[in-house]
């Protein structure tokens, strides 16, 4: 069976959670396709797991002029998305691809990940079992790996969170293009100023990107073709390239507007 690989300009915070929502939802009805999506964030924005205090993001990050914020329908923990290329995989549980555990689903996109990234030249490897107390304690999404996450050179490169509705998978994740550090911990909420140096400093020491790896930034026009190709070889699939139905657009619409723009929604009112 064919899949869509779907490619949309840089959007919103609010945008880009719409539709990846909007064809999970689709998916459900039976109207939309299995999607693998690739999409970038204009402006940068930080976004919170579903469950997460939006106390963890200070006020900077949350009320100042200029800088967005959103939170994600999928679990994890803080992050800033610059620059980066952001996947999206929607699917039935019911796929081989995708099936399984969260975990077992984790490795099976971590893998097709793993071979893009490989046709890009770059190494990269499955991160070991993490520690799930320091993970819950730490507000930032890239300062510990979490099971079956990509890493380069020891350190996290790509992050991704997972949610499931019925019996269709969504899972998104960040490939981070250059160092974001500086403002992905300036967002973030700690305890002093103390403690927020001492995170910017473990953070620089536990995030890796494609920069670095490469001795270059690349682009995202530049990655998403390696990446494509990653989920076609390693799945054995046919990729379709192909744009949102009118329905998909009609509910992400919705959900822009009435969700993911919402103070109900963003502060779990």
């Amino acid at each position: 069976m064919s899949w869509r690989l779907l490619v949309t300009p840089p959007a919103s915070g609010a945008r880009n959670m719409a539709v990846d929502e909007a064809m999970m939802r689709g998916l459900l009805e039976g109207s939309s396709p299995r999607t693998v999506r690739f999409f970038t964030w204009e402006p940068g924005c930080y976004s919170l797991g579903r469950f997460q205090p939006a106390e963890d993001l200070n006020e900077c990050a949350r009320r100042e002029p200029g800088v967005s914020w959103v939170r994600r329908p999928t679990g994890g923990r803080g992050i800033y998305h610059g620059p980066e290329l952001t996947y999206s995989v929607v699917a039935p549980l019911s796929d081989e691809h995708v099936s399984g555990t969260v975990i077992e689903s984790y490795r099976k996109i971590a893998e097709a990940l793993v071979a893009g990234l490989a046709l890009l030249g770059v190494s990269a490897c499955l991160a070991p079992k993490g520690d799930p107390v320091e993970m819950r304690r730490n507000p930032s999404c890239f300062d510990n790996p979490s099971d079956y996450e990509l890493l380069y050179d020891g350190r996290k490169l790509v992050g991704s969170a997972q949610t499931r509705h019925g019996d269709v998978l969504l899972q998104h994740g960040s490939v981070l293009l250059d160092d974001p550090s500086e403002q992905f911990f300036a967002g973030l909420r700690f305890a002093s100023p103390e403690a927020a140096r001492e995170a910017l400093e473990k953070g620089r020491a536990r995030m890796a990107n494609l920069g670095e790896a490469l001795g270059r930034v690349p682009s995202p026009a530049e990655i998403v073709p390696a990446m494509a190709r990653g989920f076609r070889d390693c799945w054995g699939i046919e990729l379709l390239e192909g744009g949102l139905s009118a329905r998909e657009e009609e509910v992400a619409s919705r959900l822009e507007a009435e969700k993911y723009s919402s103070e109900r929604w963003c502060y779990r009112i």
